[in-house]
């Protein structure tokens, strides 16, 4: 192994929400999200995965704009041309009820963990609680596949407001009333 050393710097820690995946274990859910499931197994939703961005694309680009006034980093053409190249890595799920869709992830899958990246529900969507639907139809039901390969974290992602340096609490909240636990999440910066 080459020893070299880079040298780095920590420039900020996050707080990453992380659920275990066990096939002995299902995470304990709070009250109020499994009330939530309750309201979604109403609405008669279901998950699909789907090959194109285009497809769902709109719904991240309005939830982030109405809620902090912002842009995805990524456009539809890019996530779509990242996942052309590393369909194994990188899948695209949505959630339906009928024709339309209801919510919408990307799906990061690297070595032993699963990271969902750009969640975002309709405004119909969210009256449905159609992103409790999808994380635990992937805990629950698509958990099989993980398992199978070596699995072992689902990541919901850092809940920092980084023009703030503060947490959006609801947002934790939320992933921890799945059972999420809480993981640094270490950013550094080197020198090239």
């Amino acid at each position: 192994l080459n020893d070299t050393k880079i040298k780095s710097q920590i420039i900020r820690v996050e707080a990453n929400s992380v659920i275990r995946l066990s096939q002995n274990r299902i995470p304990k859910y709070s009250k109020r999200k499994k009330r939530n499931l309750q309201k979604a197994k109403k609405a008669d939703l279901r998950l699909k995965k789907t090959e194109h961005s285009i497809d769902f694309w709109q719904i991240i680009e309005q939830n982030l704009k109405n809620r902090h006034n912002i842009l995805p980093v990524h456009s539809a053409n890019e996530i779509q041309l990242l996942r052309d190249n590393f369909p194994q890595n990188i899948q695209f799920f949505i959630v339906k009820n009928g024709s339309q869709i209801m919510a919408c992830s990307v799906v990061f899958v690297y070595q032993t963990t699963i990271h969902l990246q750009y969640m975002a529900a309709s405004k119909e969507g969210k009256k449905v609680c159609a992103l409790d639907f999808w994380i635990d139809e992937l805990i629950k039901n698509l958990s099989e596949y993980f398992y199978k390969n070596n699995i072992e974290f689902l990541s919901l992602g850092v809940s920092e407001m980084r023009n703030n340096n503060s947490i959006n609490e609801g947002l934790f909240r939320w992933k921890e009333e799945f059972g999420a636990e809480v993981f640094s999440h270490f950013i550094y910066q080197i020198e090239l």
